[in-house]
C-alpha cells in the first residue's frame, strides 16, 4: 500500500471497527463508528460520514452543551440546541475558524443541510461530572 493522505473526516470511535475489520472480527452491533478500511485502501474513496463532537461551556453561569458536525468542507455547531447560538465555518477558505458565517443569509441552505446531520439529542441534559477521588 502506497503512502497517501485521505482528507476525510473521521473519529476516534472509528478505530475499533477498523481493527476488528482487519482482524476478521465482527464488532458488536451497538458499536458507534465505521471501519476506515475503505479509506486506508483507497484514500480517494467516497466518504460521506461526518465527524460529530460535543463540548460543554459556561454561559451566563449555566453549563450548556454544544454539538458540532464536521465535514471536509464545513463545521457547524449549535450551543444549547441553537438557543445559545450557532457557528458555521468554511474550512476551505477559513481553516482557522476566524469568520463565523452562521448569521450570513447566503449560508441558509448550508446550515439546513448541516442540521440534518446533527445528532438527535437533548441539549439540556448534561451528564453530571464524575466524582473526584478524596
Amino acid at each position: 500500500m502506497a503512502k497517501a493522505i485521505a482528507p476525510r473526516t473521521v473519529e476516534l470511535v472509528d478505530i475499533y471497527p477498523t481493527l476488528a475489520d482487519y482482524c476478521g472480527l465482527k464488532p458488536p452491533a451497538n458499536l458507534e463508528g465505521k471501519t476506515l478500511r475503505p479509506l486506508l485502501e483507497n484514500p480517494k474513496a467516497r466518504w460521506l460520514i461526518p465527524a460529530v463532537t460535543q463540548q460543554t461551556r459556561k454561559q451566563d453561569g449555566k453549563t450548556i452543551m454544544g454539538y458540532s458536525i464536521r465535514t471536509e468542507h464545513w463545521r457547524y455547531t449549535e450551543w444549547d440546541g441553537g438557543a445559545a447560538g450557532s457557528e458555521l465555518y468554511d474550512h476551505m477558505t477559513d481553516p482557522h475558524e476566524w469568520q463565523n458565517l452562521a448569521k450570513d443569509p447566503r449560508y441558509t441552505k448550508t446550515i439546513a443541510d448541516m442540521k440534518k446531520l446533527m445528532p438527535r439529542t437533548h441539549p439540556d441534559k448534561i451528564p453530571a461530572a464524575p466524582k473526584q477521588p478524596e
